[in-house]
């Protein structure tokens, strides 16, 4: 993306954006009533459709490292781990996104529409690229 790797961070750090740029994001409250993820940072939310707690893993500012669990309200057997690495680049920034979910719930919800993740990150990246 054409955005430089910082803007690209405080982006994705500053969480009062996220209703801009997650497309599935419809609530979003840090336990500690701020805005800003830190490592550690616990919060909740709703992600595409479903009450979510979660606490923030990694989080590196030299690295432009940010990963956070969450775990389904609905579903105490289900999880999933979502990774997000930038790269300065001669271009801007490259970045990688992975999640990974686990459990009944993410089965059941892949089941009726097998792209659904796939097509909720390919949103959220072209957001992201237009608001960095």
């Amino acid at each position: 993306m054409a955005a430089g790797t910082e803007q690209v961070w405080a982006t994705l750090t500053e969480t009062s954006k996220w209703q801009h740029l997650y497309p599935s994001v419809e609530e979003l409250s840090l336990e500690d009533g701020g805005a800003t993820l830190s490592e550690g940072t616990k919060f909740e939310a709703n992600l595409a459709g479903q009450d979510m707690r979660c606490v923030v893993h990694e989080f590196d500012t030299e690295r432009y490292r940010l990963a956070w669990y969450a775990f389904p309200k609905a579903s105490d057997e289900s999880r999933c781990y979502h990774a997000w690495i930038l790269t300065p680049s001669a271009k801007g920034t490259h970045i990688w996104t992975e999640e990974t979910v686990q459990g009944p719930l993410w089965i059941k919800e892949a089941k009726k529409a097998p792209d659904i993740f796939w097509r909720t990150h390919e949103k959220l990246l072209a957001q992201l690229d237009s608001r960095s």
